[in-house]
């Protein structure tokens, strides 16, 4: 049996809803670098139950990366390729400029991170605006790049460091919502 997390949950919660120890219920969830820190929509695994991987990724796939408290009017999308490469090209569009988030946001940062909350940055590329007013793209190869990970997008300011400044994300999305025509 699994459970899927709703708002408000705690692992605590959960185990107690189940009738279970707590230790039990982390020990059934290893997939959890921090189980302080569930969201809305995670599977929990229950004593007993099989985990399945996650199917593994071979030749590109692509994920929505979807608008997060309205702050930007259009969702953007990403576009990965795995194994070999382990490509990351990130696209937005309908954007206001960065500096409506703080006049000294200038440019866009796609954020590869581990984890949403916290972020836990791995690596980052600067968006280009394109000619369309409003559309933002690159790319880039990501060595340590996982199945796991998550795309962020936030305004920063340009020769940021290697950690986003702002702390407001304005679209982010899962590789493990990567998917192919016909899937």
């Amino acid at each position: 049996m699994t459970y899927t997390v709703k708002k408000g949950d705690t692992m605590d919660k959960i185990a107690k809803s189940m009738n279970m120890p707590l230790s039990d219920l982390l020990a059934s969830n290893p997939q959890m670098e921090n189980p302080d820190m569930i969201q809305v929509g995670d599977t929990v695994y229950m004593p007993g139950e099989q985990q399945t991987a996650p199917p593994a990724l071979s030749g590109w796939c692509s994920f929505v990366l979807d608008i997060v408290n309205n702050r930007v009017p259009e969702p953007g999308v990403s576009l990965v390729q795995f194994p070999v490469r382990k490509h990351v090209f990130v696209a937005t569009m309908g954007m206001p400029p960065p500096s409506q988030f703080g006049s000294q946001y200038d440019i866009y940062t796609a954020w590869i991170a581990s984890s949403v909350s916290p972020p836990a940055i791995k690596d980052f590329f600067d968006l280009i605006p394109t000619v369309e007013d409003g559309f933002w793209s690159n790319h880039k190869n990501i060595p340590s790049l996982q199945t796991t990970d998550f795309v962020l997008v936030t305004p920063e300011t340009r020769g940021h460091g290697a950690g986003p400044v702002n702390p407001v994300v304005v679209v982010q999305g899962s590789l493990a919502n990567c998917c192919r025509k016909g899937t």
